[in-house]
């Protein structure tokens, strides 16, 4: 019986990746100088120093991070950091965020990428998408008592505007602008939801977050919560 216990360990361990995760953080040493000369045709000619060839850790397996500016000739030691998955790594999550401070960055951006995919592919498919920018807008401005201060695109109150479309329906602006307001509630929740969620995430959980584990899979969580 203990030896069947032990293999059903070992098997769960074995089918779990994140078991045996690990980070391993690499500065990679500046190449100076920055410009050497190589034969040209003919002549020689001014070239990037390629440096040497670097020699990583044989249990890396995936480059997680390095910065936006990255620079191997600069001085700056922070530029030259990279944050690779490592089966070996021993990096403790202050260890990383110490040595990465653009991680959080980095995701937010991933984020905001998804979420400007996500906004696009649900309004076109809601089939909102005059909803949810210029009519939405102005709807929101008289629902808040503003119509006739705010002004759209097209130079026209958000009264003047909502009029306009109302009368094709036999509404006036301010019937028309909550038939507006609820039929994108209606029609295209996920817009609101996926709007709340970035702000949740870029806002809150992300800049607080501790754990790098985590923050690495804020951007795929986002991704599903989209249904991308």
């Amino acid at each position: 019986m203990n030896r069947i216990l032990l293999a059903i360990i070992l098997l769960c361990l074995a089918s779990c990746e994140e078991c045996y995760a690990g980070y391993t953080i690499i500065v990679r040493d500046q190449i100076s100088p920055q410009f050497i000369l190589v034969q040209g045709v003919g002549k020689q000619e001014s070239a990037l120093n390629p440096g040497p060839v670097p020699v990583y850790p044989a249990t890396v397996k995936k480059l997680l991070y390095k910065p936006v500016d990255f620079d191997l000739y600069g001085v700056d030691p922070v530029k030259r950091t990279e944050l690779w998955d490592d089966d070996g790594g021993t990096a403790t999550d202050a260890a990383v965020l110490a040595a990465c401070p653009g991680l959080k960055a980095k995701i937010i951006a991933d984020i905001q990428d998804i979420r400007a995919i996500a906004l696009e592919k649900a309004t076109k498919n809601s089939g909102v998408a005059a909803v949810y920018e210029e009519n939405y807008q102005a709807a929101i401005a008289i629902d808040a008592g503003e119509g006739d201060i705010t002004f759209m695109k097209d130079g026209k109150t958000a009264t003047a505007y909502m009029t306009g479309f109302g009368q094709k329906l036999g509404m006036n602006a301010v019937q028309f602008a909550a038939y507006i307001i609820s039929e994108n509630h209606r029609v295209g929740p996920s817009l609101y939801q996926i709007e709340q969620e970035y702000l949740r995430l870029a806002y809150g959980a992300v800049p607080a977050e501790t754990s790098v584990s985590r923050l690495l899979a804020y951007p795929d969580d986002y991704r599903r919560f989209c249904g991308l």
